[in-house]
């Protein structure tokens, strides 16, 4: 008579407790079944990417696709004006795409003298290329950080807002101590853009290396004789590499 108990080939003939494990294993499978694993044709891991455009702005940025992310921040305020943290991102594009960027002016700046004219010829250093298009790309950036009412800037907001309006002046103090013709022919919309931007500039609260500078050129700026062509031409004569 055979044992009842004995080995048959085929059949399941472990534990009882390892039984009752493998049919709660095979019960979890049949419940995941229910929870859905893709949608529209994506899987799981493709379900964490990113789902707007803002999104997918941030990951052009650090892919360094500056162009793309500010076309579609672009268009992302188009929709929603008062989307301040896409505009502040806009302006990082806008920036990025002249050269310059918050975390290599903070790094640059913390090592650069903030008085006299040292100051201008090393910040003249640490900027990208003074041309129109970087000046041009510099001042959008600058058009969309203005945009953010004050009480609607975070901390980063502000320290950004501070660099960058002060790197939009010393672009524009490089491009006319790097350019005796642009200095020549500078004219009363070239000085009073200057003069607003340091203006801009020491509006934002904290300070950094390259604001102080931006102070300490606007003193010697206002403290100059005759217009403001003249006070721009002396103070930039005066600061010339």
């Amino acid at each position: 008579m055979k044992n009842k108990h004995a080995l048959v080939p085929g059949r399941d003939n472990q534990k009882p407790h390892l039984l009752r494990f493998k049919k709660l294993i095979a019960l979890l499978f049949v419940l995941s079944g229910s929870i859905p694993v893709s949608s529209c044709g994506q899987n799981v891991v493709e379900s964490y990417a990113p789902k707007n455009e803002q999104e997918k702005a941030e990951l052009d940025m650090e892919a360094g696709r500056f162009t793309q992310a500010a076309e579609r921040l672009t268009s992302v305020l188009t929709a929603e004006p008062e989307n301040y943290a896409a505009r502040s991102l806009l302006g990082a594009a806008y920036a990025a795409q002249a050269g310059v960027t918050t975390l290599g002016l903070i790094k640059s700046a913390s090592t650069t003298s903030t008085v006299g004219g040292s100051a201008i010829q090393k910040f003249n250093e640490i900027l990208p290329s003074a041309t129109l298009g970087s000046l041009e790309l510099m001042g959008q950036a600058c058009d969309s950080m203005a945009l953010i009412p004050i009480d609607s800037r975070s901390s980063e907001m502000k320290l950004q807002y501070s660099l960058f309006f002060s790197a939009y002046a010393f672009l524009q103090i490089k491009y006319f101590t790097t350019n005796a013709e642009a200095l020549a022919n500078l004219n009363i919309e070239d000085a009073a853009k200057l003069i607003l931007t340091l203006a801009k500039a020491g509006e934002a609260e904290g300070s950094s290396p390259l604001t102080t500078a931006a102070a300490s050129f606007s003193a010697t700026l206002g403290a100059a004789p005759g217009g403001s062509v003249e006070k721009v031409k002396a103070a930039l004569a005066a600061s010339a590499p």
